[in-house]
């Protein structure tokens, strides 16, 4: 009896486990594909992430996880953290892997190169 009693409770672990699998995979899905009306934060922009935090009192919204950013002038890939300012329009991008950019970029006296900064529409970057 004691056995089947485990084994059932394997079988309800397995479900468990499944769900939990199923639920971080569509967390994962709606991080990535956002729907336009979460958007608003960056308008016009694409972008793909494994998380998205809006901080409303900040009018900062932060991407974070495997950052995929594009816009008509900057393409970022795979950075670790993308900061947007809706006050500002500005942009830093934390953990740079990849980038191309149209226009000019200024680099830093000792810069690392994992932090660029960027204000949507300008042809400027600065990499620190």
């Amino acid at each position: 009896m004691r056995q089947r009693k485990n084994h059932e409770t394997n079988g309800s672990m397995k479900k468990h486990w499944m769900m939990i699998g199923l639920g971080l995979g569509s967390l994962y899905a709606t991080a990535q594909e956002v729907p336009p009306s979460e958007k608003v934060p960056l308008p016009n922009q694409e972008y793909t992430c494994k998380e998205v935090h809006i901080n409303t009192s900040t009018h900062q919204t932060t991407l974070l996880g495997n950052v995929d950013f594009k816009t008509d002038f900057l393409e970022i890939k795979n950075a670790d953290t993308l900061i947007y300012d809706q006050k500002t329009h500005g942009i830093v991008a934390l953990g740079l892997k990849q980038f191309s950019f149209s226009g000019a970029v200024y680099l830093a006296k000792d810069a690392t190169h994992q932090r660029l900064r960027y204000k949507l529409g300008d042809t400027t970057a600065y990499l620190d």
